[in-house]
């Protein structure tokens, strides 16, 4: 799957997140019974949209983490260190 496809959907399940816990979105959540745990039904409504959030954005973390890592290229003189000298440049030769 494409990075470009997993970006598009975060945008799409955020704009949905925005929705559910605004006005027209929140009809469905309105209410406090049923209680969760103790917690009126609305609260846990906006809590389950915080910690999807948080599941969401976790699993982006990772796809971009295995696309950077699909993608980089290291020189192997930089990974060996045979062309470096440790000497700092000044950008004139003397």
């Amino acid at each position: 799957m494409s990075i470009r496809w997993i970006r598009g959907g975060v945008i799409l399940f955020f704009l949905a997140f925005v929705a559910s816990v605004t006005w027209p979105g929140m009809i469905p959540g309105n209410r406090i019974f049923p209680l969760v745990l103790g917690l009126p039904f609305s609260m846990v409504w906006i809590a389950s949209w915080v910690v999807l959030s948080f599941v969401v954005l976790a699993f982006l973390d990772a796809m971009e983490e295995r696309a950077r890592g699909a993608n980089s290229t290291t020189r192997p003189t930089d990974r060996e260190g045979g062309a470096r000298t440790g000497k700092p440049t000044s950008g004139r030769e003397g």
